[in-house]
């Protein structure tokens, strides 16, 4: 884990995985969560669905470094 990136370690699925927020990771929430730029994604995380807590958590284990899947 490297703390100065602002990586995370946490268990999922019972292993410890790693999650990073990225350039790259943050366009990919933006995508995934069909909205533009940071108001946006702060918006659309007041009331987040199942499907859209998947899309943010895979991209932030991507952009850890993990293949994403759950």
């Amino acid at each position: 884990m490297n703390g100065v990136r602002g990586e995370v370690v946490v268990r999922l699925a019972g292993g410890e995985r790693r999650l990073c927020l990225t350039l790259g990771s943050l366009a990919e929430i933006e995508t995934g969560l069909g909205v533009e730029g940071l108001g946006g994604v702060a918006e659309r995380m007041r009331a987040l669905s199942a499907v859209d807590l998947m899309a943010v958590l895979a991209a932030l284990l991507r952009g850890g470094g993990e293949d994403g899947a759950l």
